[in-house]
This record gives structure tokens, sequence and C-alpha cells, in this order.
């Protein structure tokens, strides 16, 4: 499939909700199946991200991130757009510093023990998000 057919499944409303997004695990009887943890899941030219967290899922167009800045102990990454500032803190983020910057990241996702299992410790796990809006910066709220 070209990449303007991927466009235009976009566009046109054909790509289904299921494609979009992957769905998270679900809560049965008050405890979720677990399944393997993934901070980035990358796929080829990509026009924008889903930052999937606790307090449910935010999308990003690459066109309006402005800056991406990873501290050199790979623990923060702050993630800079036209109307928000996302601070992600976990351990081993440069490959999502690379996926974000090379336009190839689809979603991050914040790690929740009780919906995954522990990742490896090489691999890279994002344990904190937090994103201000700029809505909320103007308006003084924390």
């Amino acid at each position: 499939m070209s990449d303007d057919d991927e466009l235009t499944k976009l566009w046109t409303g054909t790509v289904s909700s299921a494609e979009a997004i992957k769905p998270r695990p679900q809560l049965i009887g008050g405890t979720a199946t677990k399944q393997p943890y993934q901070a980035c899941d990358a796929k080829d030219k990509q026009i924008g991200f889903f930052l999937q967290w606790l307090k449910g899922t935010y999308s990003f167009y690459y066109t309006n991130v402005y800056t991406l800045l990873l501290n050199p102990s790979a623990s923060e990454l702050l993630i800079m757009t036209n109307n928000a500032v996302i601070q992600l803190t976990g351990r081993n983020l440069e490959p999502l510093h690379h996926a974000l910057h090379s336009r190839t990241c689809h979603s991050l996702t914040e790690f929740n023990p009780v919906l995954f299992h522990e990742p490896k410790p090489s691999d890279p796990i994002i344990e904190i998000v937090q994103i201000k809006m700029a809505t909320d910066l103007i308006s003084g709220k924390e």
C-alpha cells in the first residue's frame, strides 16, 4: 500500500479506531489481563502520535512538535508542541527520542504495573507523564 493510500484512508475515515489506537487491556473482575509493555509503538512515516497515559489518550501532529529535549541520562524527555509541554520521566528514553525525531513513533504508553508486565531493565519505560496545556499555563492552573 502506498503512502497516499494510507493518507486517504486516514482522511476518509476508513481506518477503524481499533487500527488507529491499540486498545488497552480490559479490567476483568477488578484485575487486568497483563500484557507485554512497549513504551513506543513505531511505524513508518507517521503524521502524528498518540500519548496513552493513566488520565486518557492525547493525539499530537508532528507538524506541531517544536522541540524534543532528552537529558544526558536519558531519564527525562521533554516534548514541546504548539499547545502543550509534555514531560516523560522513566529510563532508557533515547529510542523514544529517536522515534519522535524521525517521525516513526505511532504511540507512547505510560507504564502501569496493573496492566503490563515489568519490562526488561534495558527496555525503555515511561514511568511518569506530565502534560501542561497552554490554556492551563495561561490561566495559572498547575
